[in-house]
């Protein structure tokens, strides 16, 4: 047994839209029949009777109303798509621009071959501290070292010139005594 139509359905079969499954059930079902006749006869009805002209001030005064709720409403501008599109560039330029920033600050400078790096480090510049600061006063000794006396610590090839950030520890060691003689030696 299939279901009656609904008032949504009555509506479609008024403006010929049932679809042809839900059609042939009003066509068949003697109740679902005999409403929709009887809608059809009330339209037809409502259909018939005049509908008055209204009154010619109607149209004034209805006017008037509309102008008066709307008069305080602003009309929004309307923008091109060049005048919405500078935020997001805006966002854009100054993300890149930070971008660019916090990678120039935090990239290691690097020499060219063949330059030292010693004379290049400032005073306070610790790359691997010991525990008694002992690594700033290194770093202030070696600061007047040229990079042939370096390589004596270093033990490596005539063409490697070695800066102090990249000794490892043992070298740095030996670097360490090796001021601390060099000093010790000309106190005497």
């Amino acid at each position: 047994m299939t279901q009656h139509l609904s008032p949504e359905e009555f509506a479609a079969a008024l403006d010929d839209t049932l679809d042809g499954v839900r059609r042939d059930h009003a066509a068949s079902c003697d109740r679902c029949r005999g409403n929709l006749v009887e809608l059809e006869a009330t339209v037809a009805q409502a259909g018939a009777v005049g509908m008055p002209e209204p009154s010619p001030l109607f149209w004034d005064h209805l006017s008037a109303r509309v102008h008066a709720a709307t008069a305080g409403e602003s009309m929004p501008g309307v923008t091109g798509w060049w005048q919405r599109a500078w935020r997001p560039v805006a966002a854009f330029g100054v993300l890149t621009a930070t971008l660019v920033l916090v990678v120039t600050i935090a990239a290691p400078h690097v020499n060219p071959p063949g330059e030292s790096t010693v004379g290049s480090l400032p005073p306070g510049d610790v790359v691997a501290s010991a525990a008694d600061g002992s690594w700033d006063t290194v770093v202030q000794m070696a600061s007047n070292l040229s990079p042939d006396d370096i390589h004596v610590v270093v033990a490596s090839s005539p063409e490697f010139s070695p800066s102090i950030g990249e000794l490892n520890p043992r070298e740095r060691e030996a670097l360490v005594k090796l001021l601390g003689s060099d000093s010790t030696d000309a106190g005497r």
